[in-house]
C-alpha cells in the first residue's frame, strides 16, 4: 500500500529560483532541509496512506483526470506570496503559493475530486503551493524577500510517496501532460 497525490511539476526555471529563495529562508533564520529542486512539486491532490496500487487504480485515476481535465486551460499560476502550512507561526511546511485563488485550478480539482469520490473524501477547497522546506524552526517571515514566480500547469502527475531517512522520494508513476490545440 502507497502513500499517492496528484501533482504539478516543477520545470527548470522554477527549480532554479525555488534553490535561491530556500537559501533566503536559510538566511531568514528558516532552519530546515531544503525540499531537493527534483522532487519540486505543487500538490493537486492528494489520495491518501494506504491506496492500493494495481491497474485497476491506475485505470481508475486515467480516466478522472482525463474528465476533469477536458475543459482546464492548463494556465500559468503566478505564486506570489510566502506560505506555512498549517500557518506562519507553527509551520510544518514552508514555501509560495498565489496571491490570490486560481478559478480554472479550483474548477480542475473540484471536477477531480469528483471523479474520484469514491476515494474521498477531499477538502473543498484547494490550497496550491509549492513547499520549498519542512523547518525545525521558523525564521523572520518579514526578512524575506518578495517573490513572482510563474509556475506552468502543463502536466500532472500521480505520485507514489515513500518516506526515508533522507526525506520524502516521490515516484512518477503516470503523467498527463497539457492538450494544445
Amino acid at each position: 500500500m502507497a502513500r499517492v497525490f496528484f501533482a504539478f511539476p516543477a520545470n527548470g526555471l522554477v527549480e532554479s529560483t525555488a534553490q535561491r529563495l530556500s537559501g533566503a529562508l536559510q538566511q531568514a533564520g528558516f532552519e530546515g532541509r531544503p525540499v531537493p529542486v527534483h522532487q519540486l512539486h505543487m500538490t493537486l491532490l492528494f489520495l491518501g496512506d494506504g491506496v492500493h496500487l494495481n491497474q485497476d487504480f491506475l485505470d481508475f485515476a486515467d480516466q478522472a483526470v482525463k474528465s476533469a481535465s477536458a475543459l482546464f486551460p492548463w494556465p500559468l499560476l503566478r505564486l506570489t506570496r510566502w506560505v506555512g502550512l498549517p500557518d506562519k507561526w507553527s509551520a510544518q511546511a514552508v514555501g509560495i503559493g498565489p496571491g490570490r485563488p486560481s478559478p480554472p485550478l479550483q474548477a480542475f480539482y473540484e471536477r477531480l475530486a469528483f471523479q474520484l469520490n469514491d476515494l474521498g473524501p477531499f477538502p473543498p477547497k484547494l490550497t496550491p503551493h509549492l513547499t520549498l522546506m519542512r523547518p525545525r524552526a521558523v525564521g523572520h517571515w518579514n526578512q524575506l524577500p518578495g517573490v513572482a514566480v510563474t509556475f506552468p500547469l502543463n502536466r500532472l502527475v500521480l505520485y507514489e510517496s515513500q518516506l526515508s531517512r533522507a526525506g520524502a522520494v516521490h515516484t512518477p508513476l503516470h503523467m498527463w501532460t497539457a492538450l494544445r490545440p
